[in-house]
């Protein structure tokens, strides 16, 4: 070999092993992003679960305040209407993040 040809083949090898470096360093970094995107979806399978359940609350929370206004207790079961509308609404929000 001249001494060209082993130049060139010094300079193929560094650049294997830098694209080597490259590759695994993306590979890390695919298996972090991979781990994130776990997490993300467990936090949102867990958030729409509690706000399944408190949908399911309000709607029998304002079933039984339909009830009280009845009994004309109405500033107070529309305090606590208000009340959970606000609860529901920080729910959607926390999963729009």
């Amino acid at each position: 070999m001249t001494d060209k040809q082993e130049n060139l083949l010094a300079v193929l090898n560094v650049r294997i092993h830098d694209l080597m470096n490259l590759c695994d360093k993306q590979r890390l970094k695919i298996g972090e992003l991979t781990e994130q995107l776990e997490t993300q979806k467990k936090l949102t399978t867990t958030l729409k679960e509690e706000i399944s359940v408190m949908q399911d609350n309000y709607d029998r929370l304002l079933i039984a305040k339909s009830i009280e206004l009845e009994k004309g207790k109405t500033s107070e079961a529309h305090k606590r209407l208000e009340q959970l509308v606000r609860e529901v609404d920080k729910c959607i929000a926390l999963l729009n993040e």
